[in-house]
């Protein structure tokens, strides 16, 4: 998956996330199980795992795209677009991982105390 396709994947996947925890859909949350929330959780920490890596993938390949365009002398417009777009989702992915990683941890810590 490569480009514009990678990147309006990953920012669904980013937005599920704070749509699910800001309780943005109208759902019954507190009738959903712990053992459920936890599960949807860890499927969401996972799906940004496989993202920020398919992410920095695409972001390496761009660096180098770029590099090997320099050293021939060709320019191509467009690109730098791309790229930004491509930082700002892995900036948000990160900050994503972190939030559902800080969601898990609090929630293990109030089930072992």
């Amino acid at each position: 998956m490569k480009g514009k396709s990678l990147y309006i994947v990953s920012a669904i996947i980013i937005a599920l996330p704070w749509i699910f925890l800001l309780e943005i859909l109208p759902l019954p949350y507190h009738s959903i199980g712990t053992l459920t929330e936890i599960a949807i959780e860890c499927a969401m920490f996972t799906s940004l795992l496989v993202v920020a890596s398919l992410l920095r993938k695409d972001l390496k390949r761009q660096k180098q795209l770029k590099k090997s365009e320099q050293n021939e002398g060709i320019s191509k417009p467009g690109g730098r677009g791309l790229r930004v777009i491509g930082r700002i989702l892995f900036a948000l992915t990160s900050l994503t991982i972190f939030l559902v990683g800080l969601v898990l941890l609090l929630i293990g810590i109030s089930y072992s105390v």
